[in-house]
């Protein structure tokens, strides 16, 4: 097929010589003279330079730099290389066609109807009341139970099985080895400690232009349905449990599993490995990075990762921090032996930390000054002791007023990014028995109130 045949029928804007051969595809390190390849991952750039390909399915804007001694390239420019490249593939490959008509190995029941143009293959076997529409591929030893109802263009490979009363829609791709709707994980515990088995009456249905790839489960639900949404795709070895409800569009990647009673939204991608908790939602358009653990709700058009998964952005900032952990650990070892040398020096403070040791460190200030208005109780009984309170783990301290007027002055020191007023720590003592007035400036986040 000649390259300006390829670049018409991809829709695609040609640079380059039209009249090449073009033979076949390959992915742009192992591509040949007379072969396309595609470039969608910024990653294989530098490969650019050296690729055999005769033509390349790039976007607009890319500059085409060839090393040295490598023959030209032509360039089929394209809003979505990856999307042309899927549509170049079924230019020059085409999977095996199937003719309609029933294998005699097949047993296929009496009740059960089979539209037009279908194919059952060998030692395939087909329940009473189960319906197939048109143009059907059973392809060898697939199962379909009692009542099950299958779209037009249904396509099964070998070893697939769809159970009793499950509804599959058209268009719809079955690999090897997938089983939709068998049984749920749904038992109840009996006294003794023994498992109750649940029957499992809801069927799993499969709307339109569903696609589950080899040895992927789709349970059915105890009671309700298990549904996957028009258009979304699962990969090898997922598994969906049962009651839950994929929207469409979406993308379940290899080894998801998704507990009973989730439901993911549309457009989400949920990437390798990926599980949830039970009876939890993620939003549309969310993406579950691979290896993440889902416990509760993650909203739409979200980037979640990690264990607990939490958003992209923090967990990025918590993995570097790991990676610091042992640095950090050593400079807390180093700090606390400073401390020890440092108390060892110096005289014990009756607040549990002595103002030379808070200079030391260099933590800043700021002077409060406390005027007592009356030395009496709301009670009316006399002051007969100092009173004290307890503010952010710190035990306060003020003395006794000997009468009306006397004042205190307090330093207060700062263990922290100023973030709080400190005369948000008064509001405290304003509250207690001796009523005082007061009056202070300045910020803390931690602190220690200490008798200057």
């Amino acid at each position: 097929m000649k390259l300006s045949e390829v670049a018409q029928k991809l829709a695609c804007r040609l640079e380059g010589a039209p009249d090449t051969e073009i033979r076949g595809i390959a992915g742009i390190e192992h591509a040949e003279p007379g072969q396309i390849t595609f470039l969608a991952n910024r990653r294989y750039f530098p490969l650019l330079k050296t690729t055999r390909a005769s033509a390349v399915l790039i976007e607009d804007g890319i500059s085409l730099d060839r090393g040295a001694g490598s023959p030209p390239i032509a360039a089929l420019r394209t809003p979505n290389p990856y999307l042309a490249f899927a549509h170049a593939i079924e230019l020059f490959y085409q999977p095996p066609r199937y003719e309609p008509g029933i294998h005699p190995t097949a047993i296929i029941a009496r009740t059960a109807r089979i539209a037009d143009g279908a194919h059952i293959g060998p030692y395939c076997f087909i329940d009473d009341q189960a319906e197939i529409g048109r143009n059907a591929v059973l392809h060898s030893f697939v199962t379909i139970y009692r009542g099950a109802k299958i779209g037009d263009d249904f396509f099964a490979h070998a070893h697939a099985v769809v159970r009793e009363s499950c509804r599959i829609g058209d268009r719809v791709i079955l690999q090897n080895g997938v089983v939709i709707g068998g049984d749920g994980l749904g038992f109840a515990k009996q006294k003794g400690g023994s498992w109750y088995k649940m029957q499992q009456s809801g069927p799993a249905v499969l709307e339109d232009d569903v696609e589950v790839q080899a040895n992927a489960c789709v349970d059915r639900a105890t009671v309700g349905e298990t549904r996957i949404g028009r258009g979304s795709k699962l990969d090898d070895l997922v598994l969906v449990g049962h009651a839950s409800r994929v929207g469409e569009n979406t993308m379940l990647c290899g080894q998801v599993g998704l507990a009973g009673s989730s439901k993911i939204g549309n457009g989400c991608i949920l990437a390798g490995q990926v599980g949830t908790a039970g009876h939890l939602s993620v939003g549309d358009g969310a993406v579950v990075t691979a290896k993440s653990g889902i416990p509760g709700d993650i909203p739409p058009r979200s980037l979640y990762s990690g264990y607990p998964a939490i958003e992209n952005r923090q967990w990025l900032k918590n993995t570097a921090a790991l990676n610091r952990l042992p640095d950090l650990q050593r400079r807390v070892w180093e700090l606390e032996s400073e401390i020890e040398k440092l108390n060892s020096s110096m005289p014990a403070c009756s607040e549990g930390i002595c103002p030379r040791m808070i200079s030391a460190f260099g933590f800043p200030s700021v002077t409060a000054s406390a005027t007592y208005s009356t030395v009496s109780h709301s009670r009316g009984s006399p002051v007969t002791s100092t009173w004290t309170s307890v503010i952010s783990s710190a035990r306060v301290s003020l003395p006794k007023p000997e009468a009306p007027g006397t004042s205190a002055t307090f330093r207060i020191f700062s263990l922290g990014s100023p973030t709080t007023r400190i005369t948000r720590i008064f509001k405290r003592l304003l509250k207690s028995p001796a009523k005082c007035s007061k009056s202070v400036s300045g910020t803390a986040n931690r602190y220690w109130l200490l008798e200057s």
